[in-house]
């Protein structure tokens, strides 16, 4: 079946969730695949896990590699599109029957299931955005632990 969803605000949820996305491949199952159920979508790299309402049905179960769906969605000029997952593919539907399919896992296999859910929230600060797109800028890349962290404090 399929659904139709608005474009922008789509791949503006699939963006949300990247950071729990793997950035090369690791060993962890489904890390570079956007998981979608429940009306969820959610992503986990064994280290950062995401989730976001995705505007789908609840019936729309699967795992997509991320970063093709998401290429194709910030290429597509559509206001609306048209989904659907059917015989092992997510499909996209744009103008004209114009369409992308990518394959999908109908299996979840990613190991955001494991993880134990907190039993109550803490709201960030006021300017804890702010904060964190600053000092993203000071953290680096590489497998040194040193230039990968950030410390930071209300008096810096």
């Amino acid at each position: 079946m399929k659904t139709s969803i608005n474009r922008a605000e789509f791949l503006q949820k699939l963006q949300a969730v990247q950071p729990g996305l793997a950035s090369h491949d690791r060993l962890v199952d489904q890390a570079n695949c956007l998981i979608f159920r429940g009306g969820l979508v959610q992503a986990y790299n064994d280290e950062v896990a995401t989730t976001i309402e995705s505007g789908l049905p609840e019936e729309f179960i699967g795992a997509v590699k991320a970063a093709k769906l998401i290429n194709l969605l910030s290429k597509l000029t559509e206001e609306e599109i048209q989904v659907e997952m059917a015989e092992g593919k997510f499909i996209v539907y744009g103008r004209k029957n114009r369409q992308g399919g990518f394959p999908m896992e109908e299996e979840i296999n990613s190991a955001i299931d494991e993880l134990e859910q907190p039993e109550e929230w803490k709201p960030l600060p006021e300017g804890f955005a702010d904060a964190i797109s600053v000092a993203q800028e000071c953290a680096g890349n590489t497998a040194e632990f040193i230039t990968n962290v950030v410390n930071i404090h209300p008096k810096w």
